[in-house]
């Protein structure tokens, strides 16, 4: 077994593959992660070992992009407890040494012990292991080196200090605060954060968990800080700042509310439910529905629930989480109780030591602080656009020492590093105060943590909470052979297979006369309906839900047609279930939300369904594939990909830009999915729908997925794309079925001229370049028409010098040739200079 690391024998990667295969293990050493990744594509090493996240800076998002890039799979993790040391060559006393060095991580996790012998200079190199290494190759005297034992060992170096590293404890005793007892919330996303042997310690207020980071009786406190109903917390936020702590992580959950009280009693038993003003305000349309609950407000949901349970109070209930109810053996009595069904809070960890700048960092939290004076507040936040950084959230805070002045709270997150800081100096020069509040790795929204875990719920789950699989990161998509599950028609080409019916399912009359007139073609697999219809616009025909699949089910029945739905929640899954209809498809909106389609995910677990995915309103493949990997992960093997086009700005005769390459790169990067072309989408007009479908043909897609309607002119949401049953058959039959297929399963491959592709695919990008050009200069005559209304002259070099370096950084991270791209943006300037005069 050869296994790639980075860095040299005696790093904690060789440590890590030891502890996973044995002391035998051949290491592969690697200059960069980079080439561990590059070892692992090629096949020179068996697998490779990356650090993904530790318990004191966070999570290496680089490696999770280097895995990302290479296409590679994660097979197994290994947890180490890393121990610093200070290494040196023989006979030395720490007084002896003036230099130590060490990579960044290191020295940042060691520096309460390097603040006690100051007279030591650090110095970052790029491997711990390699740096005691060349101590020992170079035999320097008065050098040390942060490593681990190991490597002290393998290089006949001598350990001076050892266990350096300011946090000494191993992640299974992390200790943390929260506000509250187990079962809150809080304990829920820390539990997750760190794992099930986390030490959680319990505090009454949030004033306590202050006072318990800033003792250091724990390692971090945890503050819920902002959700998607009630908004920001700002008393939360105003205790962090009081207290000098800093923000190091973040996390997010869905908050999902239940009614629990003592067992074996219904909601007409109940006279009294307790919960904080916030669960309750978050539950307000279904306490409204029950006038005869009687509501208490009580400072913390997990200690109501644990009273309920020590005093045995009968009538009385909770709004809390399930985990509670696990916790204390209360009934969920309502489930999901929550008025708005994608709720989730964030949560900040704090600590009285702030993250050290790293490069794994992607988001910081900052107060700023400007003249109150017109246009100063925009000057500030210009600076993020220039350097392209992204501000995710602004919020007003009062001023803590000016009655009725307000500071500015700002969440944001970037790419490039170099860019940040950039920022950030310039701010500084644009704000009258500036507080870095802390710098971390954006969280990632957890759909699971708080689903249903309790005997009591419709799905039993005999795991704890804390015991639930974590979502794969990476994983195969299986597909079976759409032939296993889509029945095949005698009138339609080999191969082939056909999806239609009408937009929407408008009467039962309708519907069924639709659905007849296709039976008769004999040439439809499976008969499509919308039956909740998620419009653009409000006011519009939103679709006649559960009645519409009363009449899909009895139509099933009598026909012994197939039906497929589209869903956009789990509950419109579970309708779907309980009609009998188990073929759905996710929409184009619901696929660009990941929340939505994990939620559906989670809905279709341990199912037999079919999930048919549509690409998102948005030409993002990542974000397609994101959605299918989703199903995936549920276990669902019957699924496949739906290319229906993309919502772009420019103008086209398509209602949806189709894009074609999008769904080509899919296919090659997944081979194993149907694709399934929507014209109908692509075209928004009948008179487009042949020469789109017969494109569609020639790049090899399995099938397609066209609306039909009985009177197409009366139809009540997309009219002018849909056709008679008859016009479809006439199209159809028009179509040229030219693909040859020698192997009867073997994958379709496009019949176009690769290289012909690739051109179209790059005079489609040149078109794009001379849209973008035109706008440019479009922006330029009104820059023009100011610059003559205030009397300014058209060149402005200093601007122009910032905005060349800028685009001169841009060229590096993309590998472009510098000075071709900075000659072609003077020549671009130039004619913008002729046009302002």
């Amino acid at each position: 077994m050869k296994i790639a690391i980075q860095g040299v024998r005696g790093a904690f990667h060789q440590i890590a593959a030891e502890e996973r295969y044995g002391k035998g293990v051949d290491v592969m050493e690697c200059p960069t992660f980079e080439d561990v990744c590059k070892a692992v594509s090629q096949k020179f090493a068996n697998a490779g070992m990356l650090a993904i996240e530790n318990t004191t800076i966070g999570s290496f998002l680089m490696n999770y992009k280097l895995i990302r890039e290479y296409e590679l799979f994660i097979i197994g993790e290994v947890c180490l407890q890393v121990h610093h040391n200070l290494l040196a060559l023989a006979n030395q006393k720490i007084e002896d040494l003036r230099i130590v060095r060490s990579q960044d991580y290191a020295i940042a996790q060691c520096s309460e012990f390097l603040k006690k012998h100051d007279h030591l200079k650090t110095e970052v190199v790029t491997d711990t292991a390699l740096a005691a290494k060349n101590i020992a190759d170079k035999q320097e005297m008065n050098v040390g080196a942060i490593a681990s034992v190991r490597a002290a060992e393998i290089y006949g170096l001598q350990i001076i200090a050892e266990k350096i590293e300011t946090c000494s404890r191993n992640f299974t005793s992390m200790k943390v605060a929260i506000q509250g007892v187990k079962g809150a919330f809080h304990e829920i996303a820390v539990k997750e954060k760190f794992g099930k042997e986390v030490e959680v310690v319990e505090c009454q207020s949030f004033d306590d968990v202050c006072q318990a980071v800033i003792e250091g009786s724990v390692d971090t406190g945890i503050f819920a800080i902002e959700d998607t109903t009630v908004g920001f917390f700002l008393p939360n936020f105003r205790l962090i700042l009081e207290n000098n702590l800093f923000i190091t992580d973040e996390i997010y959950l869905q908050i999902r509310h239940n009614l629990i009280a003592l067992p074996n009693q219904k909601i007409e038993d109940l006279r009294v439910v307790r919960s904080q003003d916030i669960a309750i305000e978050e539950c307000k349309d279904f306490l409204n529905k029950y006038p005869h609950l009687s509501i208490e407000v009580v400072a913390d949901t997990a200690l109501a629930a644990k009273h309920i349970a020590n005093k045995k109070e009968k009538g009385v209930a909770v709004i809390a989480s399930y985990r509670a109810a696990e916790i204390y053996g209360l009934d969920i009595v309502k489930e999901k109780i929550e008025t708005i069904e994608h709720n989730y809070t964030r949560f900040l960890l704090v600590s009285k030591v702030p993250n050290p700048p790293n490069s794994s960092q992607n988001k910081a939290t900052l107060l700023i602080d400007v003249k109150h004076e017109p246009g100063s507040l925009v000057s500030a936040l210009n600076v993020f656009k220039i350097y392209d950084v992204n501000m995710l959230k602004i919020q007003s805070v009062p001023h803590p020492e000016i009655p009725f002045q307000f500071m500015m709270y700002l969440d944001v997150t970037w790419e490039n590093q170099e860019h940040f800081e950039k920022a950030i100096e310039q701010l500084k020069k644009r704000t009258l105060d500036l507080i870095v509040c802390g710098l971390y790795v954006e969280g990632k929204i957890n759909t699971q943590a708080t689903e249903k875990t309790h005997h009591a719920t419709i799905r039993v789950d005999e795991k704890g909470v804390m015991d639930m699989p974590k979502q794969k990161i990476l994983n195969e998509i299986v597909a079976q052979d759409w032939r296993n599950w889509i029945p095949v028609r005698n009138n339609m080409p080999a191969d082939y297979f056909l999806i239609s019916g009408p937009c929407s399912a408008e009467t039962e009359k309708q519907t069924r006369q639709t659905l007849d007139q296709l039976l008769a073609l004999n040439k439809v697999s499976l008969f499509r309906a919308g039956v909740w219809k998620p419009r653009t616009r409000a006011g519009g025909f939103e679709g006649n839900g559960v009645t519409a699949l009363k009449w899909l089910q009895k139509f099933q029945e009598e026909t012994g047609e197939h039906v497929t739905v589209e869903v956009a929640t789990g509950q419109h899954v579970k309708e779907c279930l309980d009609h009998g209809i188990n073929i759905l498809w996710i929409g184009a909106r619901t696929s660009a939300n990941p929340f939505s389609v994990q939620e559906i995910a989670n809905a279709v677990q341990d199912t037999d369904v079919v999930v048919m995915v549509k690409n998102p309103v948005n030409p993002d493949l990542e974000l397609w594939i994101g959605a299918i990997e989703r199903i995936a992960n549920a276990g669902i093997t019957k699924i496949a990909a739906i290319h229906r086009g993309f919502s772009v700005a420019e103008k086209s005769k398509y209602r949806n830009y189709p894009a074609w390459s999008l769904p080509l790169q899919l296919q090659e990067r997944f081979p194993q999915l149907p694709m399934i072309n929507d014209p109908s989408h692509i075209c928004g007009k009948r008179e487009f729908l042949f020469e789109v479908s017969q494109k569609a043909i020639d790049l090899g897609v399995n099938g397609f997925i066209i609306e039909s309607h009985i009177d197409p002119s009366k139809a009540w949401t997309d009219a002018a794309q849909q056709l008679t049953p008859q016009a479809l058959n006439e199209m159809l039959a028009a179509l040229s079925w030219n693909r040859t297929n020698s192997k009867e399963n073997e994958p379709k491959r496009s019949h176009l001229d690769p290289l012909k592709e690739f051109r179209e695919n790059i005079l489609n990008l040149d078109k794009d370049i001379i849209k973008s050009l035109g706008k440019r200069m479009e922006i330029v005559r009104e820059i023009g028409e100011h610059k003559k209304k205030h009397r300014k002259e058209p060149e402005d070099p200093e601007y122009w010098n910032l905005a060349q370096n800028e685009r001169a950084l841009v060229c590096k991270e993309l590998n472009l040739n510098e000075k071709f791209v900075i000659e072609l943006f003077n020549h671009i300037q130039s004619e913008s200079i002729s046009i302002q005069k």
